[in-house]
């Protein structure tokens, strides 16, 4: 990265990160919906029928009628997608009697339907708590509402649900699955997205994920790219946490040309 763009960047993040805390106003989001029929339209032919019919499927395992019916298309594909990621990253079940989750930077925690509905289905007849964190919770769309007015609204249906805006690394608790999608390992993305180098802490903010896993618990990281994928591995192989599996996974709904991994850490009992 241009050291001068990164300086410049940098300045600014510092200067409108705190103003965003600061202007933390919310007003209550009430959602939007869009056709459906059009969710699949980016992709071929052969590609498109396998997605519908797999959406299908998707819709009647994790019971996600209310949010077809009351969501905009990227956000539902970014649902799908999810439960994707969890159905290849996460293969064991726990044996507590109520599931502990917890998502860390969940932006505008769009997907929580997702996370919730794919442990409830895992773990059928035990509740599901689940908890997302987000420190730039205050970040503002062009609609004037924030991501935690988002957040509030894609959780409103989801019991014991919660969306705390702060800083993860202050965060305490005991969780049985912890999922982190694309977390921030280099500081372009890191700058890109708004937030000053003092927050970028790759190392840290994983010993304190591992941290608050239960015994026994896991943890399932989403990277970008290789490169993301080698330096999680790298993070991993420093702090003797090595990860149990690291997989490029795919996505059917998408025509996306980025490979994704995912990190898979287990704590011991």
């Amino acid at each position: 990265m241009n050291p001068l763009l990164k300086r410049l960047l940098h300045l600014r993040n510092t200067i409108d990160f705190p103003l965003r805390s600061l202007l933390s106003f919310s007003t209550p989001y009430s959602g939007r919906t869009e056709d459906k029929s059009t969710l699949f339209n980016s992709l071929c032919s052969t590609r498109k029928k396998s997605a519908e019919a797999r959406e299908v499927g998707m819709r009647t395992r994790y019971s996600l009628d209310a949010l077809y019916e009351n969501s905009i298309n990227h956000e539902y594909l970014q649902n799908l997608t999810t439960l994707e990621f969890l159905e290849q990253g996460i293969t064991n079940t726990s044996a507590a009697p109520k599931i502990k989750l917890l998502d860390i930077g969940s932006k505008y925690f769009c997907y929580a339907p997702a996370i919730h509905a794919f442990f409830s289905v895992r773990h059928p007849g035990k509740p599901v708590q689940l908890t997302g964190i987000e420190v730039d919770a205050y970040r503002r769309f062009i609609d004037l509402h924030t991501r935690y007015d988002y957040a509030q609204y894609y959780i409103r249906t989801i019991p014991a649900a919660r969306y705390i805006a702060g800083d993860f690394l202050k965060h305490e608790g005991e969780y049985d699955f912890i999922t982190w999608f694309y977390p921030f390992i280099f500081d372009y993305a890191h700058l890109v997205w708004g937030l000053p180098l003092n927050l970028l802490k790759p190392r840290e903010m994983l010993a304190h994920a591992y941290s608050l896993l239960a015994p026994g618990g896991t943890l399932l990281i989403i990277n970008q790219y290789h490169q993301e994928k080698a330096v999680q591995a790298e993070l991993c192989a420093q702090m003797l946490i090595g990860p149990t599996s690291q997989e490029a996974i795919q996505s059917s709904f998408t025509d996306s040309q980025v490979v994704r991994y995912s990190t898979v850490i287990k704590k011991a009992y």
